[in-house]
C-alpha cells in the first residue's frame, strides 16, 4: 500500500513538508486518554506478527515508539 500523499510530499522542500504535515493535523483531535495502561490496546492487531508472534507492537525504540516487523507483501490468491 502506498501513502496517498507520498509523491506530493517528496517534491516539497523541508519547510513545505512540515507545513503540510502541521496542516493535516490541525483538524484531528489529539488522543489525550492514551496512557501506559491502554497503550497496548492501541497497538493490537487481529493476527500475530509472522516473525515474533506478538499481537501488538513487536518492540519499542528508545523514545517509546512502537516497532513492528516489516514482512514482504503477498499477492492475493
Amino acid at each position: 500500500m502506498t501513502c496517498r500523499v507520498s509523491r506530493r510530499r517528496a517534491a516539497m522542500s523541508d519547510e513545505e513538508y512540515w507545513e503540510d504535515v502541521a496542516a493535516s493535523l490541525q483538524d484531528r483531535p489529539l488522543e489525550e486518554d492514551v496512557n501506559d495502561e491502554n497503550l497496548q490496546d492501541v497497538f493490537t492487531f487481529p493476527d500475530p506478527c509472522g516473525v515474533c508472534g506478538e499481537y501488538g507492537a513487536c518492540g519499542y525504540d528508545s523514545e517509546g515508539r512502537a516497532l513492528v516487523h516489516a514482512e514482504g507483501l503477498r499477492k492475493p490468491d
